[in-house]
């Protein structure tokens, strides 16, 4: 009998030890996601807010071919002899004007509006610094347009041919109302200038 007790005690110490199985549940699965449709798609982009593109990313227009009216004031003839964009010295009594925005090199036709005498120029240097200005020429083109007295004028400029970076030089709108000898002798000059400036002349 007490070999009984003892037999039974020590069962019951060794259940005691015997490790208790986990009863905790796992946890409960995630419902599967579900695609939207694809109109609620679109009309969620097409509510938000457009995403401004930074500046320097957008391609800048090309509007060196174009007609461009503005104003136009002349060199003071203190600056004969300066160099001027292109390299080469300010000359009062050359057909030479500078522009903002027109590639050095760029032979245009320039009409002055209050009057409309014209004449051809080639742009040589950059400028004018008045913001309100969008031509300097010198004081020979200033006398051909008739506006030495008042200093400034409306102008009216129409390039005939541009350089291009890769050597070419392309017709601008001026082209369609000068002659075959004119273009002739503007694409010679604009090729000239960007020699001038190291760029390689295509052959076209």
């Amino acid at each position: 009998m007490g070999a009984i007790i003892l037999c039974t005690a020590g069962l019951a110490a060794c259940a005691a030890k015997a490790p208790q199985a986990s009863l905790a549940m796992p946890p409960p699965a995630e419902p599967p996601t579900q695609a939207l449709p694809a109109l609620t798609v679109a009309k969620r982009l097409s509510t938000m807010p457009p995403v401004a593109v930074p500046a320097v990313l957008r391609p800048p227009l090309d509007l060196s071919g174009r007609n461009e009216t503005g104003k136009a004031s002349y060199y003071a003839r203190r600056f004969a002899g300066r160099r001027t964009a292109d390299g080469q010295r300010f000359n009062p009594h050359a057909p030479m004007a500078a522009s903002k925005t027109l590639p050095l090199g760029t032979v245009a036709k320039v009409v002055n509006l209050s009057n409309g005498t014209s004449t051809t120029v080639t742009v040589a240097d950059r400028g004018p610094n008045v913001e309100s200005r969008m031509l300097d020429v010198s004081p020979e083109v200033a006398i051909r347009l008739g506006m030495i007295r008042e200093g400034v004028a409306r102008v009216l400029v129409e390039p005939i041919t541009i350089p291009e970076p890769d050597g070419k030089v392309k017709l601008g709108a001026g082209a369609a109302h000068a002659s075959k000898a004119q273009i002739a002798a503007a694409i010679g000059t604009s090729r000239r200038v960007m020699r001038q400036d190291g760029i390689r002349v295509a052959d076209r």
